[in-house]
């Protein structure tokens, strides 16, 4: 993950927060993975090592590509083989 890009860190930390304590979902029914979080961006940042803007800024890119949905305290994966690609 060090070696990774800020792009690349906070995918690895999505798809590894949803691993170990969200909801797998349901592809056939077509929920999403999820992970609900008590996290602040400034916690994310810390996290992967980055500041809050920079997280902020990634967050709506992956929102706005469609890759991730955020509400308040969740996270849900639209596109878990695109976070997966972005952090090879």
């Amino acid at each position: 993950m060090v070696l990774s890009d800020v792009g690349g860190r906070i995918a690895w930390l999505l798809l590894h927060l949803v691993e170990r304590f969200g909801h797998p979902g349901n592809e056939r029914a077509g929920i999403p993975p999820a992970v609900r979080h008590d996290l602040t961006q400034y916690e994310f940042a810390q996290i992967v090592g980055a500041s809050r803007e920079t997280v902020n800024k990634t967050l709506t890119d992956l929102v706005n590509r469609e890759i991730i949905e955020v509400s308040p305290r969740e996270i849900r994966i639209l596109r878990p083989d695109r976070l997966r690609a972005r952090i090879d």
